[in-house]
């Protein structure tokens, strides 16, 4: 616990400073107000950070120290912006110990939550191993080849990698969901705050819902009222990105709900028709990141894109910068991608080259069934003549009790949401259209390529979130015109607040209550112990490697490299000399 809630400050702190000096570039008049600007200046610094890793890695190995030193000098770039030190001074005078202490607290439950044992599958499969590459060796080309799922690049796994110690054993995998689930956290208290205080605005609303959503599906195992398996509980203790991917699919729609509100006034260049650079580049940034953690945020991409690029006047200028900022921040994933499997967007075989660790003829057999993730076993496939949609839809729904409501409730919402443009306030219309669009594109693309909750549950949750923001905000119009929302509803919270909630010893009672809890479960500095395995050591040419006893279990926190059975192809070492980390290839056998 005490090691998740202390790189949490120190990387909030981190990231706060990098985001800040990104907002500040590209003039984001419309984050003005405190928790606005403190949550899009977390989430960007922590997208930055995480492809600045990835792209480190390219070169060094991402020990804690190369890390600690990227930081430093990420920190030292963004503090040359005067607007970043100002706005640094004004956060500092806006801090007093009542909402330190309320923070701490929130720290505390999340990492008492967070410190649970882990047991998603992939982490065991892949994951946690994918982590230890980068930080002993960094990036290794032909490394698919001991597991083709290495070679499945994630400037998540990049961030993880610095912050898991050999000396830790690796207990502390999950420490990055947990800090993408307080910044979840923080988001939802400062926009139910905005409710309550009638400082309202449709973004708060919908993220607000998104949330609220979300939350259950991410903390409940078996979900109250319909006796459903939330798989995403489990993941959510890992270090697996689809946790990022839920989490900033609903960021970013509410980015674009923000820069798309008409009712607030913005100067300084976002209202320069010739500024490129603009705040528009913001989801636009976040989608990328995305994708750079996993392929499944495309469609987000292919959204914000167009967001992007639909600022009148419509320019070739704005189109060229699109396709740099894209290239640019992609090429770490796109050479990662190719240096260790042949293949830049592996799993995909799109774009696949010809290199010594990769020959196509063996990368087409790895990985032609393998789509953005998915193993299409689960659902196995359509027969000849079967309409493929209907057939998908079908199988979906019937595979769980969550899938089907989840499709009741988009077949409702999609036609909700056409009805309800009619009565959304034209200052939120364009917005939301950008949010409908990135719904429905990620489903279709889903459905088509990976047809598995986890993977697109961000895109199934957002059309019914916008259409109960659209309703929820004409009928809170309604009320407040008609009654006194103050007197009847804040002055009931405004008076908890005062008595209890506005008092540092009652937030250090709490923090107490889960010091004590995490002392009682033995879990108070660190998270249990991985689970163990028996090894059997085998080789192959010049290569030592170890795999689990028996076949059925997996590699956990291994000795590398661990594969999960004996390599079934002819590999060996790319530089003898320098063993592992130069790198594999394939050789053919003689016949």
């Amino acid at each position: 616990m005490l090691y998740f809630i202390g790189i949490w400050i120190l990387l909030i702190f981190v990231c706060l400073l990098i985001g800040t000096a990104l907002l500040n570039i590209l003039q984001a008049s419309s984050f003005k107000r405190t928790g606005d600007r403190f949550i899009a200046a977390v989430w960007l610094g922590l997208v930055a950070l995480s492809i600045s890793l990835l792209a480190v890695s390219l070169v060094f190995p991402l020990s804690p120290l190369v890390g600690l030193l990227l930081a430093i000098s990420l920190i030292f770039f963004s503090l040359q912006s005067s607007g970043t030190r100002t706005e640094l001074i004004a956060l500092r005078s806006r801090l007093s110990w009542s909402l330190i202490c309320r923070f701490l607290t929130l720290e505390l439950a999340v990492a008492a939550f967070m410190t649970q044992p882990i047991t998603w599958i992939d982490t065991g499969l892949y994951h946690l191993g994918a982590i230890r590459w980068l930080a002993e060796y960094g990036m290794v080309p032909g490394l698919a080849l001991i597991h083709f799922r290495f070679g499945w690049t994630s400037s998540w796994f990049a961030l993880a990698a610095p912050l898991n110690w050999n000396i830790f054993n690796y207990q502390t995998v999950a420490v990055t969901n947990g800090l993408a689930f307080l910044i979840f956290l923080l988001h939802f208290i400062i926009s139910l705050t905005h409710i309550f205080t009638n400082k309202i605005r449709f973004a708060d609303i919908f993220i607000t819902i998104f949330n609220f959503i979300a939350f259950p599906l991410l903390i409940f195992r078996t979900l109250p009222f319909i006796k459903g398996k939330s798989i995403m509980a489990q993941i959510l203790i890992s270090p697996s990105p689809d946790i990022l991917i839920l989490l900033l699919t609903g960021v970013i729609a509410w980015t674009i709900l923000i820069i798309s509100d008409q009712s607030y006034l913005r100067t300084g260049a976002s209202e320069n028709k010739t500024y490129l650079m603009d705040e528009r580049v913001i989801p636009l940034f976040l989608s990328i990141g995305a994708v750079s953690m996993k392929l499944t945020a495309i469609p987000i991409l292919l959204v914000t894109s167009f967001f992007y690029l639909f600022k009148k006047p419509l320019s070739i200028q704005r189109f060229l910068i699109l396709i740099l900022i894209i290239f640019l921040l992609l090429s770490p994933m796109l050479i990662f991608g190719v240096m260790t499997s042949g293949c830049p967007l592996s799993p995909s075989t799109f774009m696949c080259v010809n290199l010594p660790w990769s020959p196509l003829s063996l990368n087409t057999t790895a990985l032609s069934t393998q789509k953005i993730g998915v193993d299409w076993a689960l659902l196995g496939r359509p027969s000849d003549g079967d309409n493929f949609w209907l057939w998908i839809l079908w199988k979906w729904s019937k595979s769980s009790i969550l899938n089907l409501i989840i499709i009741l409730l988009n077949f409702i919402a999609v036609i909700g949401v056409f009805l309800g443009l009619f009565f959304i306030n034209k200052k939120s219309l364009l917005g939301a259209i950008w949010v409908l669009l990135i719904g429905i594109v990620g489903m279709i693309i889903i459905f088509k390529q990976a047809p598995e909750l986890r993977y697109g549950i961000g895109y199934f949750i957002l059309i019914p979130t916008l259409i109960a923001a659209i309703f929820f905000d004409k009928i809170f119009l309604n009320i407040k015109a008609q009654v006194n929302w103050q007197k009847f509803l804040l002055a009931p919270s405004n008076f908890l607040v005062k008595k209890y909630f506005n008092k540092p010893m009652f937030f250090v009672g709490l923090a107490t209550v889960f010091c004590i809890q995490g002392i009682a479960q033995s879990r108070l500095f660190l998270p249990p112990a991985l689970p163990t395995v028996e090894l059997a050591k085998a080789q192959i040419n010049d290569i030592e490697y170890v795999y689990p006893s028996p076949l059925s279990a997996l590699c956990w926190g291994s000795q590398l490299p661990c594969t999960l059975g004996p390599i079934p192809i002819n590999i060996q070492l790319r530089d003898p000399s320098k063993g592992i980390s130069a790198g594999f290839v394939y050789v053919k056998k003689e016949s």
